[in-house]
């Protein structure tokens, strides 16, 4: 009987650690993360001979503009344009009332054409000794205070005279006869549109290429037909230390007087002639928030490869990075690519 019991209690024990071994490896099995290989299709890496071009974007501005303000305080007597008018360099353009300014310029210049007569007919009676030294030194003296006076009752009678600085295009007409204006208040801004420069920035390590006086070509989505040529008229003396970027401005002849200032345009600049470089194609570029990559088969696992792009020509994009000529890249199914996953080359 005792011997049935413990035999009993023997096949029970074994059961029970049977059991405990089975729900271990269960568990273990079902918290075994099964790796999937993602599906990509894939390229090699071309080398193409092509010019070293960069492409951004920039802003254009006008070359001359300005905001024309009085000098003095007045009343509008008269406005002489348009909004939007196009006018010539010295056009009058807003007349101040000048009443009382032009009655002070009479006066200085008849004053000052007395202390001359009086001047003139001392010199005279000097050479005969008929006045002393002294008098006409102190006619002299007074002359010029005279003369003084009348050039800033002139110059003052001018400052109601608003004219433009330079031919170009008026902007919007906020002022009316009649309004009274401080000195320095924008009355009209003036801008000239032949000539404009667009502003927009390089990578430093572009810096050793960039050169005074190399072209820029333009093209804007408002005009997508045309391109418009410019040349590198300013590079920044320093490289901006949070984009690790150099500021460049292109003079652009505005030709028939299309382009606008404040509008964005795609340049493209050529830093060097033809020379051997890496091309991917496009659809292997992958744009995230502060980098650009490729994905590289290394071993059947995807590895993450950041990479400077250049121009886009025939569906390929000139690459600068760690790659080498006959690197396998991916070029569809990255949107379920990581850097290191498990990757499976399929037909595209």
């Amino acid at each position: 009987m005792k011997k049935n019991t413990i035999y009993s209690f023997l096949l029970i024990a074994l059961l029970i650690v049977i059991a405990i071994f089975g729900f271990f490896k269960l568990r273990h099995k079902t918290n075994t993360p099964k790796t999937t290989a993602v599906p990509v299709t894939v390229q090699t890496v071309q080398e193409q001979m092509r010019p070293d071009v960069v492409e951004t974007l920039g802003t254009l501005s006008a070359l001359n503009k300005t905001s024309l303000r009085p000098e003095v305080d007045g009343y509008i007597k008269s406005i002489q344009f348009d909004s939007g008018q196009y006018v010539h360099q010295g056009d009058l353009l807003i007349q101040l009332d000048d009443v009382k300014a032009r009655q002070e310029a009479v006066s200085a210049e008849a004053t000052y054409r007395v202390a001359n007569l009086k001047y003139q007919r001392a010199l005279k009676l000097l050479k005969k000794h008929y006045v002393a030294q002294q008098d006409v030194d102190l006619l002299q003296g007074d002359l010029q205070a005279k003369e003084s006076a009348m050039r800033t009752a002139k110059d003052d009678l001018m400052k109601r005279s608003i004219r433009a600085p330079f031919d170009g295009y008026l902007g919007e007409k906020i002022i009316h006869a009649g309004d009274f204006v401080k000195a320095g208040q924008t009355l009209v801004d003036l801008i000239d549109r032949h000539l404009l420069v667009v502003d927009y920035s390089l990578p430093e390590n572009d810096l050793g290429k960039i050169k005074l006086g190399q072209k820029v070509s333009l093209k804007s989505t408002v005009f997508p037909d045309r391109v418009f040529v410019g040349v590198v008229s300013y590079i920044a003396p320093s490289v901006d230390p949070d984009t690790h970027t150099v500021v460049l401005q292109a003079k652009v002849k505005n030709v028939d007087n299309v382009l606008s200032p404040g509008i964005y345009v795609n340049v493209r600049q050529v830093l060097s002639r033809e020379r051997k470089m890496l091309v991917v194609p496009e659809q292997s570029i992958v744009k995230r928030l502060d980098s650009t990559i490729v994905y590289r088969v290394v071993r059947g696992k995807a590895e993450a490869v950041s990479v400077t792009t250049g121009a886009l020509h025939e569906g390929f994009v000139s690459v600068r990075s760690a790659l080498k000529k006959g690197d396998v890249i991916v070029v569809s199914g990255q949107d379920n690519l990581q850097d290191g996953a498990r990757v499976q080359t399929v037909s595209s």
